[in-house]
């Protein structure tokens, strides 16, 4: 699907849009002037593929043929995303005229000190023009991107929370493991084992499970994780800061639940270990 633009001379100036080849509209594109369109890298690419488009004739619909007199690079349209369709634009003096127009303005310093000036120039020309919906572009980006923004917040609340539960229950499963194990302390201690000794034993027992567990974690989030990159932007679903901190953060929490009840153990009077249920 090809999309259509009507703009004005200073258009690609004023959002910064490269010119890759040919020229931009002037003001010798009227009315009355030859046909003219300027189309954007996309459909270069796909209709005039190892050749110049400047030059070529293009037909939209029923209209007669324009004459492509430029390239410009791609644009994100609708979502701050890669990519863009096949655009085409045309001289808003030779498109049939609207009963809107978006008058555009790139400024140096805060754009809204510029709107009193752009009122009096607009009155200049028809006072009885209405003048609506001024805003900047952050602000445009800010209202498009809210829903998202939320989204992104909601599910990192959700992806918090889940990841709180897993250190609480990994950390209740494990103490409650270690804790079952206070008589085999107990009867190591009785045959001479040291502390320390016993809480290192447990310990490397303890992590060896939980790595079992994180392991086939990581392998289910790294194939889980090409459903979410078509919801993020400007971030890998597959962010190796992300795989090396969360899992870090998973040992952490096994490994203080295993060593805090086999310390608690190991201080407990061999005998009484032993008699312990």
């Amino acid at each position: 699907m090809i999309a259509v633009g009507t703009v004005g001379t200073d258009y690609f100036r004023t959002y910064g849009i490269s010119l890759l080849a040919g020229r931009d509209f002037t003001a010798a594109d009227g009315a009355t002037a030859p046909r003219v369109a300027i189309v954007n890298e996309s459909l270069a690419r796909y209709f005039f593929a190892g050749r110049s488009a400047v030059g070529e004739q293009l037909t939209i619909g029923a209209s007669a043929p324009y004459t492509i007199v430029g390239v410009v690079a791609d644009v994100r349209m609708s979502a701050p995303r890669p990519g863009s369709p096949p655009v085409v634009y045309f001289p808003s003096a030779q498109s049939d005229p609207s009963r809107y127009a978006t008058i555009s303005v790139r400024a140096r310093s805060d754009p809204l000190s510029l709107v009193p000036s752009l009122r009096a120039a607009v009155r200049a020309v028809d006072p009885e023009q209405p003048i609506a919906n001024i805003t900047t572009m952050d602000e445009v980006l800010s209202e498009f991107m809210a829903p998202r923004r939320f989204n992104a917040l909601l599910l990192s609340s959700f992806a918090a929370m889940a990841l709180t539960l897993a250190a609480l229950g990994l950390y209740g499963v494990i103490s409650y493991i270690v804790t079952q194990r206070t008589r085999e302390i107990g009867i190591r201690m009785a045959l001479g084992a040291e502390r320390r000794d016993v809480v290192q034993a447990v310990l490397r027992q303890g992590i060896g499970i939980a790595v079992a567990g994180v392991i086939p974690g990581i392998a289910a989030s790294l194939a889980l994780s090409k459903l979410l990159a078509g919801l993020l932007f400007h971030v890998e679903s597959r962010d190796p800061v992300v795989f090396a901190v969360v899992p870090l953060l998973l040992l952490s929490v096994a490994a203080l639940a295993i060593v805090i009840p086999a310390r608690r153990a190991s201080r407990v009077d061999p005998a009484t270990a032993l008699r312990a249920e």
